[in-house]
């Protein structure tokens, strides 16, 4: 029985080790990017923090990537140039790394290429200036007495503060 049940395990690590070797699809999420920010300038909106793509490989590149997940974290995203966008623009994801193949950072020691995105198909990227603002702190503290005892007013120090973000967000701010 013995005999047996090794020749089996045997058989199995020879099949995975050749299995391992054919090309398979995989479909993943891969964290997205963003990069060049003009200076003064912010996200009007959040970007994805990832997209879902298909990539295909060896089997054991899938495996190395799953077991070593965390250490081929930096080597293993989605980039996206902002550089030349100075308001809004919509990325069509699968054409623009079609076209941009080096965009799509995979670890150079997995034999891993990039087929397509899968999900979004789209990002609209909206950016508005960084504007800085300074705001009066006041107090929306309501206080009681006793009869015969007078509340004072709060001072507060600093009596104002700076706040930062997008411009239509900041003028929002009113105190």
């Amino acid at each position: 029985f013995k005999r047996v049940a090794y020749s089996f395990v045997i058989a199995f690590f020879f099949w995975f080790f050749i299995k391992s070797e054919d090309t398979y699809t995989l479909n993943v999420n891969i964290p997205l990017v963003a990069r060049n920010l003009q200076e003064q300038k912010t996200y009007k909106e959040e970007v994805p923090e990832s997209i879902f793509v298909t990539l295909k490989g060896a089997g054991r590149s899938f495996i190395w990537l799953r077991l070593f997940n965390s250490f081929y974290q930096n080597d293993f995203k989605a980039v996206i140039d902002l550089s030349s966008i100075t308001d809004e623009y919509n990325f069509e994801l699968d054409s623009y790394y079609k076209e941009n193949p080096e965009k799509i950072v995979l670890p150079s020691s997995l034999d891993l290429k990039f087929i397509e995105v899968l999900s979004p198909r789209n990002v609209q990227i909206k950016l508005q200036r960084y504007l800085v603002k300074k705001v009066p702190i006041k107090s929306q503290i309501l206080s009681s007495t006793e009869p015969g005892y007078i509340a004072l007013e709060g001072i507060f120090s600093p009596d104002s503060i700076s706040i930062g973000g997008p411009e239509e967000t900041v003028n929002a701010i009113k105190f």
